[in-house]
């Protein structure tokens, strides 16, 4: 995460966050950390309802107001909710098929991608996402890819 923000706040600070299947809510906790004298918003996207439930109860004990959580289908999420810029966070959270859903909605905008996981990474690379960062593991959790888009700003 430290690097993408690099990238992003030496550019500006006008950008949200976006956890995409967010899931307990982890991501979410550390971005407020990180961005907690910021004017950056953090939003947490989750299908499920009881993970949803369980996220909210992991982040009731923070001031949460920079934190937004949304319970929808990533691949039917309203971009327009968006700033521009944006940084994303995907963990591996779904298929190839609503991973290309998904980022087609963003097309329109500036998006720098942590990939954690990156077993579809063949959608980004067909989407003109460029690599810009790889750190390859023994394990899933230490495997990360990180992207920005065709239109990067």
């Amino acid at each position: 995460t430290e690097i993408a923000l690099d990238l992003l706040k030496n550019e500006g600070s006008d950008f949200d966050l976006i956890d995409v299947g967010s899931g307990k809510g982890k991501t979410l906790l550390v971005w407020s950390k990180l961005m907690k004298l910021s004017q950056n918003k953090i939003y947490g996207v989750e299908y499920s309802e009881d993970l949803l439930a369980i996220c909210k109860n992991n982040i009731r004990g923070i001031d949460k107001s920079d934190i937004s959580l949304i319970n929808a289908d990533a691949s039917e999420i309203n971009a327009s909710l968006f700033k521009a810029k944006l940084l994303l966070y995907l963990y591996n959270p779904f298929d190839a098929l609503i991973l290309k859903k998904f980022l087609t909605k963003l097309h329109e905008k500036s998006v720098v991608l942590i990939y954690n996981n990156p077993v579809h990474s063949d959608v980004l690379d067909k989407m003109g996402y460029e690599k810009i960062y790889i750190n390859d593991s023994w394990h899933p959790s230490g495997r990360f890819t990180i992207y920005k888009s065709l239109g990067y700003l």
